[in-house]
C-alpha cells in the first residue's frame, strides 16, 4: 500500500509514495502521469513546493529535492539536521520545514533540540 500521498498546490495532481517510487497522477482521470525513481526506496514522506515545480521526499535520514517535470534529483542528498539543509527547507518548503522540524523538536527522534 502507499506510506503517504499529497495533493499538488494546485490540486490537479497527487504523488504518492509506496517505497517502489514517488508516483505522480492526474486526479481528475487517475491516470499514472510519472514514476520518480532513484532514491526513493526509503522515501516515506512528499512534499511540494508552493508552485508544484519542486518536490522534496524525507527518507531514512536525508532530503532530495525532485524536479517533478524533468523527473530528476536536483540535489545531492541533505542530511537531514545539517545547519544548512534546515536553512535550504526553510527557504524552498516552509510548510515542510515547519511540519518536520516543528515535530522533530517535540521529541520525536531529535536530537536538536
Amino acid at each position: 500500500g502507499y506510506i503517504e500521498s499529497i495533493f499538488g498546490p494546485d490540486g490537479k495532481i497527487l504523488a504518492s509514495v509506496d517505497g517502489t517510487g514517488i508516483k505522480i497522477w492526474d486526479v481528475t482521470s487517475g491516470v499514472k502521469l510519472k514514476t520518480l525513481s532513484g532514491k526513493t526506496d526509503f522515501a516515506h514522506i512528499v512534499r511540494f513546493n508552493s508552485d508544484g515545480k519542486l518536490m522534496a521526499t524525507l527518507g531514512s535520514f536525508e532530503f532530495n529535492i525532485w524536479d517533478v517535470e524533468n523527473e530528476k534529483i536536483i540535489n545531492p542528498s541533505l542530511e537531514v539536521h545539517a545547519p544548512d539543509t534546515k536553512e535550504y527547507m526553510a527557504k524552498h518548503f516552509p510548510q515542510f520545514y515547519q511540519e518536520f522540524y516543528n515535530t522533530q523538536s517535540e521529541g520525536l527522534g531529535s536530537n536538536d533540540k
